[in-house]
């Protein structure tokens, strides 16, 4: 197998190549696991042990401050009870928010060692605050029942003390774990770091060596490339070498063989350029292959030298045509012009012309006549043949022969093939036997006003119906302005004689129009009546409007302000879910209904669960009917009752708690007289 010259520069670039992409893919390697470790050391683990030292600390500084809130008798204010209060209320709550936000990171072992240890704390603050609330005055301390219950909770073995030991352990446990993984982290990125190292040196090695085969391959190859660099450098001189180059077995010698095939196509290519410049289209050339691209291109250039004769006459043939039109179209714009005041002149001068121009044998013009808006039909309004006006009175109806045709379909109808027996095609022009009948619709906008008949014996040129249908659309533009002319002055004289009538009806309307003022004042008033009325409850009541089948319409602020909701939020819901279960499974909740599908207003005490607790309001419902008197909306007006139901629940647990209290001072005196009663015996 030939080693050929891409063989040879291919495997110097492959090894390159293959170092180097080896040598990214490791880099790439190495910085993505050096990236991950880091991003974990320093959003999961670091994060975790400094908030789990914090933790550790204020379960610390906790037992601390309990230990003295117990020991030491004080005031309820003092520095170190307020620490200890700002630690169950704000420095846990921040902590456990941090823990929270860190730990969905964490697996599951240690979201369950968190659990633990968040509920013993939850647990051991319980506590705290049960002995805070127990030693909450000075005096409190004096009471030696308290005392011996408290004081024991934090001697070695108490229940604080075991709490506290036992979160402890728990906190131990997850900062020695971390701890360790930020170790191991730092370990396993100076691990990657040195493999990293050694891979470098082992392809820096491998570049040189791919380097020393390359330049060894280059030097072989540039020795002959200059000899075919100097021919072509001659060649885009436009010389010619003399003498063909020596060619050889490999790549450059395939390239030398190319090349002196070039220069014997380039001579004849030459010749044959010569010829076609002294005119001779006829010479033979045969190109150097199919891919011959100067070769193709003279070949080309020679097709469209022919070609550019024939060109040129078509060019004049159409000039003449485009003059011919330009000249029509320009003649029938000075007719329409002088002739726009009456139809029937207008038809005659029109045909007449377009017979003598077109050099036709015949035509004839029809207008749409629809001066009865029930009886629409095409008249003949003008025929022009053999150089004579013909007088002919002639109504076709809509869609009837050729032309009733053509004004319906709005299209040109061009017959070459005309039977013997013109009868049968049934024309407006009579019964006559043509080669050639064109039929072209007067149309402006899709608008048709007309149909324009033409008849020869030769046959109509494609740049001859276009002409014709351009005329058309004049024809047609200037009919519509007589017809609007003839129009406007008939309604201008309508108009005169209703002047008069009007004039007797300006007294009759301005006495009515007064009438109709003084009555829109008063609506005018009423409306701002009402509108202050529905301002007033709009900012006083909680309002809002549902349909007949519990869908919320529209809400007001106040209602919004109340259960904490956007009236988007609220138009997204049904009454039902502003009611508690238990009512909407009660008699209640149909007698609701029942009574506002019978447009009567429904009142009552309501409890609605919301997104912050429980509102109990005094609502009323009062449906809104329409013309029938049928109801199909219902405003609901809500009044806030949640204090006066609070204050009255709060009542109650006084009364509760004041009977459970009672109830604990009589076991006390009990126990303390049976205390003394043994002491006695003794």
């Amino acid at each position: 197998m030939k080693f050929t010259i891409g063989k040879k520069i291919g495997l110097g670039f492959g090894v390159l190549v293959f170092a180097v992409l080896v040598s990214s893919l490791l880099t790439y390697s190495t910085l993505l696991k050096s990236i991950r470790i880091n991003e974990k050391t320093a959003n999961i683990y670091t994060p975790t042990v400094n908030t789990l030292q914090d933790f550790k600390i204020m379960i610390i500084n906790s037992k601390t401050l309990i230990g003295n809130w117990i020991s030491t008798q004080s005031n309820d204010n003092t520095p170190d009870k307020n620490m200890l209060r700002s630690i169950h209320n704000v420095k846990y709550n921040e902590i456990k928010s941090s823990l929270n936000e860190i730990s969905s990171k964490w697996d599951k072992a240690d979201l369950i060692i968190l659990t633990e240890f968040v509920l013993s704390t939850d647990s051991l603050f319980a506590e705290q605050k049960s002995v805070m609330s127990s030693l909450n005055s000075f005096e409190s301390y004096e009471d030696p029942m308290i005392v011996m219950e408290i004081k024991p909770m934090m001697d070695e073995g108490g229940s604080i003390v075991l709490q506290t030991e036992r979160v402890l352990r728990n906190l131990d446990l997850l900062i020695t774990k971390y701890q360790e993984k930020v170790l191991t982290g730092g370990e396993e990125m100076i691990s990657s770091f040195t493999m990293f190292k050694t891979f470098v040196i082992t392809m820096g090695s491998v570049l040189l060596f791919g380097g020393i085969i390359i330049a060894y391959f280059s030097i072989r190859t540039i020795t002959p490339v200059r000899k075919l660099k100097d021919a072509l450098v001659m060649m885009g001189k436009g010389k010619l070498p003399k003498e063909k180059i020596i060619s050889g077995t490999d790549e450059i010698g395939e390239m030398s063989d190319a090349l002196n095939g070039l220069m014997d196509g380039l001579k004849e290519t030459a010749h044959f350029a010569n010829e076609i410049g002294n005119g001779n289209l006829a010479i033979e050339f045969t190109p150097l292959s199919k891919e011959d691209v100067l070769g193709n291109s003279l070949i080309e250039m020679r097709k469209s030298l022919q070609l550019a004769d024939e060109e040129e006459l078509n060019r004049k043939t159409e000039d003449e045509k485009r003059n011919w039109a330009t000249l029509g179209l320009a003649k029938f714009a000075e007719i329409l012009r002088l002739n726009n005041d009456n139809i029937k002149e207008l038809s005659y001068n029109i045909i007449q012309n377009l017979v003598n121009y077109l050099k036709v044998n015949q035509g004839g013009i029809f207008i749409l006549n629809d001066a009865d808006k029930n009886e629409t039909f095409l008249e003949l309004t003008a025929c022009y043949a053999y150089d004579r006006k013909k007088y002919l009175e002639r109504r076709i109806e809509i869609g009837e022969g050729l032309v009733g045709a053509c004004f319906i379909e709005n299209k040109t109808i061009h017959i070459t093939d005309v039977p013997d027996d013109y009868i049968h095609i049934t024309s407006g022009l009579g019964y006559d036997n043509p080669h050639a009948i064109l039929i072209v619709p007067l149309k402006l906008n899709d608008i048709v006003y007309g149909v324009l008949e033409l008849a020869s014996f030769n046959d109509f040129k494609e740049f001859e119906v276009d002409f014709i249908e351009k005329v058309g659309e004049s024809i047609a533009s200037t009919i519509s302005s007589v017809k609007i002319n003839i129009k406007t002055a008939y309604l201008l004289e309508q108009s005169q004689i209703q002047a008069e009538a009007m004039k007797a009806q300006e007294e009759e309307m301005r006495q009515n129009l007064e009438e109709l003022t003084a009555t829109q004042e008063e609506m005018a008033k009423k409306n701002r009546d009402i509108q202050g009325i529905i301002y007033a409850i709009d900012a006083t009541v909680a309002t809002f409007e549902i349909d007949m089948n519990g869908k919320i319409l529209t809400a007001n602020k106040l209602l919004l302000d109340l259960f904490d909701a956007t009236l988007t939020e609220i138009k997204n819901i049904r009454l039902a879910d502003l009611l508690t279960k238990d009512f909407l499974n009660s008699n209640q909740y149909k007698d609701l209904w029942e009574t506002l599908r019978t447009g009567k207003i429904y009142s009552g005490e309501f409890e609605h669960p919301y997104k912050k607790g429980i509102v109990w309001s005094k609502d009323s419902y009062a449906p809104i009917v329409d013309n029938h008197g049928d109801p199909y909306k219902v405003l609901c007006f809500v009044n806030d009752i949640s204090e006066q139901k609070n204050i009255s629940s709060t009542a109650e647990n006084n009364d509760k708690t004041a009977t459970e209290i009672f109830s604990k001072e009589e076991l006390k005196k009990e126990e303390q007289k049976n205390y003394d009663y043994d002491l006695d015996d003794e």
